[in-house]
């Protein structure tokens, strides 16, 4: 895996040869060669930035290489932009913050990946990684995940799924618990006073434009987090850390039919651009108030709870109780309320796709979050 060298800029570079050298590079080419390359672009109705591509190479000489990748181009053009990338037009420096985001995702892969998978790993195989930070470059070449069924932020998912997303997540929080993070990983909060301030100055802006689609109550809870939510921030902050995906929606994970031969993981957790060192409890909000209906959730939050701190002390940890696993949810219950806030407030509707308005009806229109924030008190 290079930090720097060839890093394609779009579509238009992943050729042969390309793909030749960083197969080889990586001894998954240990002989011939890619003769030609099929690139058919991927996921652009979900909003994704940059360009998604599934590969399908043809080798002359044998064995060859995978018969399929997906390929990431954070940083590439999309002929159509996301809302996310058409808000910040043309501004340098928000084209640098986006970029540092895509290099943590490569860090990610390069650094931690391979260490933190095991005989039934969440992660993806990956194959390549190379940043170019002088062209505001990156590229992620990633086993081809087809075979699972995608995750659908909007449609939800089962009971069923939402186990087997934090099994799949929890052995991941207790490798790396209370362990130092690398320098690239970024802390979960560093100022929340500041964080406070940034997230009060949406608060108008937001309730003048989607107010009147909300519970009553609601507006309450949101100017009250103006004056308090420093102080959530600064209590999860002194949370267990671990390393926490920090965007896991159903959108970042596919599911794999474990009756089919050969499928070895039920999930796969992909797209790490948002890897934080911060509180567990984080992902397992997202995870669980985020994707499952209130009927659902009602129905087994409390067993996922105890499941997901069974599996912590399997894995080691025995120092997080449950009392305290159940009080950092509720904040993390409200973290989820002001980046909804702060996302629904920046974003750019005119500019977004059918599938972003689609999330963006889905915020608070759904009912999970604020059904989970009545359900702990927390209106």
């Amino acid at each position: 895996m290079s930090s720097n060298g060839q890093v394609p800029g779009g579509p238009g570079d992943l050729t042969p040869e390309w793909l030749t050298g960083v197969l080889r590079e990586g001894g998954h080419l240990p002989q011939g060669a890619v003769s030609t390359v099929e690139v058919e672009p991927i996921g652009a109705d979900r909003g994704f930035t940059g360009v998604i591509a599934r590969l399908l190479p043809t080798y002359a000489g044998a064995p060859g290489g995978p018969e399929s990748l997906v390929v990431k181009l954070p940083t590439a053009e999309q002929l159509v932009a996301s809302g996310y990338r058409a808000s910040r037009g043309d501004d340098p420096e928000a084209a640098r913050r986006h970029f540092e985001h895509c290099a943590t995702e490569v860090a990610f892969y390069r650094d931690l990946a391979n260490g933190l998978a095991d005989g039934r790993a969440a992660l993806p195989r990956v194959y390549h990684t190379a940043v170019d930070a002088d062209g505001l470059r990156a590229v992620i070449l990633l086993e081809d995940l087809g075979a699972g069924t995608d995750g659908d932020s909007l449609a939800g998912c089962t009971p069923a799924q939402a186990y087997a997303v934090v099994e799949a997540v929890a052995p991941l929080h207790a490798r790396m618990w209370q362990q130092p993070a690398p320098a690239w990983v970024r802390p979960f909060v560093t100022d929340p006073a500041a964080r406070q301030r940034w997230y009060a100055a949406r608060v108008d802006p937001f309730l003048a434009r989607y107010g009147d689609t909300l519970p009553s109550w609601m507006p309450g809870l949101l100017r009250r987090l103006q004056s308090n939510y420093g102080a959530v921030l600064a209590e999860l902050n002194r949370a267990p850390r671990t390393l926490v995906h920090g965007d896991l929606h159903l959108d970042n994970v596919a599911f794999f039919d474990q009756a089919v031969p050969g499928s070895h993981r039920p999930v796969v957790v992909y797209d790490w651009q948002g890897v934080r060192s911060g509180p567990a409890m984080l992902d397992l909000a997202a995870a669980v108030a985020g994707s499952l209906s209130p009927d659902d959730r009602r129905g087994v939050e409390s067993d996922l709870f105890h499941r997901y701190a069974q599996l912590l002390r399997d894995h080691g940890v025995d120092d997080y109780p449950l009392h305290q696993a159940r009080h950092h949810y509720r904040l993390a219950l409200l973290c989820q309320v002001a980046g909804r806030v702060n996302w629904l407030t920046n974003a750019d509707p005119e500019s977004s796709s059918p599938r972003e308005k689609e999330l963006m009806a889905s915020a608070f229109g759904d009912g999970r979050l604020i059904a989970a924030l009545r359900d702990h008190n927390l209106t």
